[in-house]
């Protein structure tokens, strides 16, 4: 049985049954519970006809986030008796607790990357083979066998997940990770006098930051090109690293913030000229990713210059955003410099990638795989 057909048959059969809404409870407990990645489902979710959706999500960010959602769990299923449920990202630690209190009922499991990719491959925690990552790729398992349905955020981290894990790829549906598309909407292009480039988020090694600096290097002597870059990382050595390149090469070209509040963040957007969406960190993770910030550059109309990935989604270079090869400062200068003297082409490109996000990635966009897929079982 396919993915579209396990979710129709957690959904519409429950909403036509004595035509009684069906109950979803969404499960979060996340140091970050605004992700957009819960955003976008929850409001996603919010559009499927005569279903109601229950939330048992923290508002701790600590350790007490664990006890805080598995109470809310708690009472929601015996106040509300939900039909079905779903562990949000990142639901990896919280797991079997979540599925104890939820047996008997059917859960989906929102994998968003996995577990031994995340950890073994891309953090190299453990090297491949050892006890250690055979643990890790045992529980991994474990999660998904358990589920009744998995979610991933693009087709190469289902494959990836399914391979590696041996599950079957039908059990797997892809929803792309999308934006809040109430914030995230066109605004009018705030001129200055610099072309302004754009990057924010953590310094990850996916996103490639060491090969925007080599960019920024490059272009340190262009003039009127000027790099906004806002954000932080996990961990204090990746930014004074960061900053201490900045430092060294005499980067005055690279305006760093902190961080920008969520809420600002379309401010800085219309500010740009170019966006740069990555992940440019050839990285086993980076290529199978399309990051959440390409979505809202692209949900914006904003020319949006992404790495190349293994995801087959109709990324058109020129037409609707830049391309570049993954793991090259040199790419990513040499495009910023094409964008640059082609400033006159830069919105017709971000309109044909806001045109891509309506038919591809947009809410309106995802609601048809869970539709077509009741149309199926009446």
């Amino acid at each position: 049985m396919s993915a579209l057909a396990i979710l129709s048959r957690l959904t519409y059969n429950l909403i036509t049954q004595e035509n009684k809404p069906v109950k979803i409870a969404y499960i979060l407990s996340y140091k970050y519970p605004n992700y957009i990645r819960t955003q976008f489902l929850l409001q996603t979710m919010a559009t499927i006809p005569d279903a109601e959706v229950l939330k048992a999500i923290n508002s701790h960010k600590n350790i007490l986030r664990y006890p805080e959602t598995l109470i809310r769990l708690l009472w929601l299923r015996l106040k509300h008796r939900p039909d079905v449920y779903m562990l949000g990202f990142r639901g990896t630690e919280i797991y079997w607790p979540v599925r104890l209190l939820t047996l008997g009922k059917p859960l989906i499991y929102d994998e968003f990357l996995s577990p031994y990719l995340w950890i073994v491959e891309e953090h190299k925690k453990f090297k491949p083979g050892s006890f250690g990552a055979r643990l890790v790729k045992t529980y991994a398992k474990s999660l998904v066998k358990s589920s009744k349905l998995v979610l991933s955020d693009t087709d190469a981290q289902a494959d990836y997940s399914s391979e590696k894990l041996g599950v079957r790829r039908d059990k797997y549906l892809t929803l792309y990770v999308g934006t809040d598309e109430k914030l995230f909407k066109p605004l009018k292009q705030v001129k200055t006098k610099d072309f302004v480039v754009l990057f924010y988020g953590y310094f990850l090694p996916l996103h490639g930051m060491k090969y925007i600096v080599e960019a920024a290097k490059k272009l340190k002597n262009q003039r009127n090109i000027k790099f906004i870059i806002a954000g932080g990382a996990t961990r204090e050595k990746d930014l004074n690293e960061f900053l201490n390149s900045v430092r060294k090469f005499g980067l005055t070209n690279i305006e760093h913030h902190d961080w920008i509040n969520y809420e600002d963040i379309p401010k800085y957007i219309a500010k740009a000229d170019l966006c740069l969406g990555g992940p440019f960190g050839d990285t086993p993770q980076a290529q199978k990713v399309i990051t959440g910030k390409t979505f809202q550059f692209l949900a914006m109309a904003k020319a949006t210059l992404i790495g190349q990935v293994k995801e087959s989604v109709s990324f058109i270079d020129g037409k609707n955003c830049l391309i570049v090869p993954q793991g090259s400062g040199e790419a990513i200068a040499e495009k910023i410099v094409w964008a640059y003297n082609n400033k006159d082409k830069l919105e017709a490109i971000g309109k044909q990638g806001q045109a891509l996000y309506k038919e591809k990635f947009s809410q309106a966009a995802q609601r048809p795989k869970l539709e077509q897929a009741l149309k199926k079982l009446t």
